[in-house]
C-alpha cells in the first residue's frame, strides 16, 4: 500500500471513498497528502480537513497511535525533492493479504485477510474516537477522549491559559500577552489540534510572558503530552 506525491512523473496516490458501500461513484472523503511544510496525510470531507496524521517523526506519524495492534507493520517514509510517500508490509510475513480502504462514512480502515475463515479481519481503524477529530478544543487546548464519544477539553496549562467559554470547545486564550519584537511574531500563534495520548507522549515547549515564569532566562515550559501543532 502506497501514499503520496511523485513530482518527477506527476503521480499522486491517495484514498477515495465510495458513495455508499454498494455504489461506488466516488463519496466525499479523501485520504491525501499535504506536502506544505513537513509532509504529513490528512482525512478531509469535501475539501475540508477532519482529521491528520501529523508530521512523520522517528518510528510513526504524530497522530496516529498503533498501541494494541496484532501485527507488525513495516512503514517506509519516503521525503526528498522528487518523492514524498509512505508505504507499509507486515513484518515478516509476505504471505498475508492486507489492505487500507477509505469507507463511505469517511473512516480509514486496516484489513487482513483470514484464509480459515474466508473474511477481512479489521486490525485498525481510524478515526478512533472523538478526540481524531481536528481541532476539538480550538487554540492552547487539548482534548483527552473519556471514550469514543465524549471529549475533555482543557487549557495547556491554567495557570498562563484560560478558556474562552464555559465548556472550552473556543480555545484558550493567554493571561498575559507576548511582546515580541525583532520578527519574533511566528510565536504568539495559536497551537491547535492537540490531544492527550496516555503512554508514548512528547515534550512541547510553549513561549510564554517571563513575568509568568519568575526567572528571565526561562522562556518556555513543556508538558508530557502528544501533541500535533499548527499555526494559525
Amino acid at each position: 500500500m502506497k501514499l503520496g506525491k511523485d513530482y518527477s512523473r506527476g503521480i499522486e496516490w491517495r484514498l477515495s471513498s465510495w458513495k455508499s458501500n454498494q455504489d461506488p461513484v466516488p463519496g466525499e472523503f479523501i485520504y491525501e497528502a499535504n506536502t506544505q511544510g513537513y509532509p504529513q496525510f490528512e482525512l478531509k470531507d469535501r475539501g475540508v480537513v477532519k482529521h491528520r496524521s501529523g508530521p512523520w517523526k522517528i518510528e510513526r506519524f504524530g497522530g496516529i497511535s498503533f498501541s494494541n495492534m496484532i501485527l507488525t507493520f513495516m512503514i517506509n517514509v519516503v521525503v526528498t525533492k522528487n518523492e514524498v510517500s509512505y508505504a507499509y508490509h507486515i513484518e515478516n510475513n509476505t504471505s498475508i493479504l492486507s489492505r487500507l480502504t477509505l469507507n463511505a462514512s469517511g473512516n480509514l480502515v486496516a484489513t487482513v485477510w483470514q484464509e480459515q475463515s474466508k473474511n477481512w479481519q479489521v486490525v485498525f481503524s481510524y478515526p478512533r474516537d472523538i478526540c481524531d477529530g481536528y481541532s476539538n478544543c480550538g487554540g492552547y487546548g487539548s482534548c483527552s477522549a473519556a471514550n469514543m464519544v465524549t471529549k475533555s477539553c482543557a487549557c495547556l496549562d491554567q495557570y498562563r491559559f484560560v478558556p474562552k467559554d464555559d465548556d472550552l470547545s473556543g480555545g484558550c486564550v493567554r493571561r498575559t500577552p507576548l511582546a515580541c519584537k525583532n520578527g519574533l511574531e511566528a510565536f504568539i500563534n495559536d497551537l491547535i489540534d492537540i490531544r492527550v495520548i496516555p503512554v508514548s507522549g512528547r515534550d512541547i515547549f510553549v513561549k510564554v510572558a517571563s513575568s509568568e515564569i519568575g526567572n528571565s532566562f526561562l522562556l518556555g515550559f513543556a508538558w508530557r503530552i502528544d501533541a500535533i501543532m499548527v499555526k494559525r
